[in-house]
């Protein structure tokens, strides 16, 4: 294989990306206040890191604690995290941008 210092990889960048923004909307703020990571595989295997999302400066746990709705919304919304390449490749045929994007 080859030395770590040759390896680039999109990991699982643009799948956090793409939950930041999804949540930022069903919370209503801005992408950039939503702590938020996916891990993992890109694709079936990768997870969301519930324990550490934070919104807005507070713990979606406690956020989810006031919305009863809250629950099935976030696993809805991660469902749309982890479709969304599928969905795109139906849609266009393949993706092209948006690892490049993620990645400048």
């Amino acid at each position: 294989g080859l030395p770590k210092e040759r390896v680039i990889g999109s990991g699982t960048i643009l799948d956090s990306a793409r939950f930041r923004l999804l949540l930022s909307e069903a919370f209503d703020v801005a992408p950039r206040s939503v702590d938020a990571q996916i891990i993992g595989e890109h694709g079936d295997t990768e997870l969301p890191v519930w324990s550490h999302a934070n919104i807005a400066g507070q713990p979606l746990k406690t956020l989810l604690e006031q919305r009863p709705e809250g629950k099935a919304q976030i696993e809805q919304i991660f469902v749309q995290t982890r479709d969304a390449a599928y969905d795109i490749i139906q849609a266009k045929g393949a993706t092209y941008y948006g690892v490049a994007m993620g990645l400048a």
